[in-house]
């Protein structure tokens, strides 16, 4: 009953040498008609003789980011340039003296996006720039064109003047379609490819802990921040409702009486409430999560974050490792069941055929009636004016085509 295994976590990128750039200036800041930034600096050229796309983090979680990567890739490559992610210290998950033998978070857990082309090459000056760029985040700035062409970019790839160019993968109370997962999924394979570390602590786990044969009900409980008083966005705010998660199970359970429950989240009495109604069934990591006190804290930006990520300099690096891990491990169960959260969402961009069951109470038609003016916007900003461009191309056409209003 098992998926087959993702071939994703067995790539391994090809190894070279190290290539530098050297940022020697910064100019003034310059707003263009499309939204791009421009400043001034000069770098060494790429190994491929093409400008630099870099990729650098808001203060955001994670999977987030790996979204975030996931969105550029396409477009750095449609526009000829080589990607690089950068996710320096303005990311929670940063640790100053590096982590796992790297010093950039993309490179805790993944090889380069271009092999052989590291986060070495983006130079100090760019590294202290960058920290002040993303602080201002606003959704319509695509990036900063530099210019020698390095294009350096925060963006999501949501706004409507990347359509056709980015992954549009939703970030609100939506969840992929399947036609954005298989997409997302060619993406992944072409692009990124998992440390052996990692690789390795994922088959070890599938070995030891989850029976063959026997069918798997993933689960995701994103509690901490998505159940604080400091959330205010409405598609996370009050999202962790238990109850619906042990009724599913249960109707699981009746279809698949063998099933063994997979459960990934970052709350402690989540996965000791489960273990006491479905016993030897739930099988977990051992793993870093939220027990007591303040459920949400501070990033580096001031962005609202799990509080148990924030309590030491090393805790966001090592649970981004079991994230990751978990991660991995719910795109290969049966079935996935969650609440809003970007992990659950990237595991299934990892597995595009993988059935899923959303318990968020926020994407409940009543739930989004008593928000209405907040999940309104959201769906303008991230619905309506992602087609208006299409429709405007729709209407041009037909008018070409049939000589309408001539």
């Amino acid at each position: 009953m098992k998926r087959a295994d993702c071939p994703l976590i067995f790539g391994l990128a090809s190894t070279g040498a190290r290539h530098w750039a050297l940022i020697v200036g910064q100019g003034d800041e310059v707003a263009t008609n499309s939204g791009i930034k421009s400043g001034h600096t000069r770098t060494l050229a790429t190994p491929h003789g093409r400008p630099l796309h870099v990729i650098c983090a808001r203060d955001v979680g994670l999977f987030s980011l790996l979204q975030q990567v996931i969105a550029q890739l396409p477009w750095a490559r449609g526009e000829g340039r080589t990607p690089v992610v950068y996710f320096g210290p303005e990311c929670l998950y940063f640790v100053e003296g590096g982590y796992r033998g790297a010093d950039t978070v993309w490179e805790y857990y993944f090889e380069p996006v271009e092999p052989g082309v590291t986060a070495a090459v983006v130079g100090q000056e760019l590294r202290e720039w960058i920290p002040s760029f993303v602080s201002g985040a606003q959704r319509d700035n695509l990036g900063r064109q530099m210019a020698d062409g390095t294009f350096v970019s925060y963006h999501y790839g949501d706004a409507p003047g990347l359509r056709g160019r980015a992954l549009p993968i939703p970030f609100g109370a939506l969840d992929p379609s399947r036609g954005l997962r298989r997409r997302a999924r060619r993406v992944l394979d072409e692009n990124v490819r998992l440390r052996p570390y990692l690789t390795e602590e994922i088959e070890a786990f599938q070995r030891s802990r989850m029976r063959p044969g026997a069918p798997t009900i993933g689960v995701h409980m994103r509690g901490t921040d998505a159940v604080s008083t400091g959330e205010r966005r409405y598609f996370r705010r009050g999202s962790l409702d238990r109850d619906a998660y042990m009724k599913k199970i249960r109707q699981l359970l009746e279809r698949w009486p063998g099933a063994q429950v997979f459960v990934a989240t970052d709350d402690q009495a989540s996965l000791d409430w489960l273990r006491g109604r479905f016993g030897s069934r739930v099988i977990a990591r051992e793993g870093s999560r939220h027990e007591s006190g303040e459920t949400a804290g501070k990033g580096p930006l001031g962005w609202l974050m799990p509080a148990y990520l924030t309590k030491s300099l090393d805790a966001g690096a090592k649970n981004g490792e079991e994230a990751i891990i978990e991660c991995l491990l719910l795109s290969r169960c049966d079935i996935l069941l969650h609440n809003g959260s970007a992990l659950a969402r990237t595991a299934l961009l990892f597995e595009p055929e993988l059935q899923h069951v959303s318990l968020n109470p926020n994407n409940h038609w009543s739930r989004i009636l008593r928000n209405f003016p907040e999940a309104a916007d959201d769906w303008v900003k991230r619905r309506l004016l992602w087609y208006l461009p299409a429709l405007g191309e729709f209407w041009r056409a037909m008018r070409s085509r049939l000589g309408w209003l001539r």
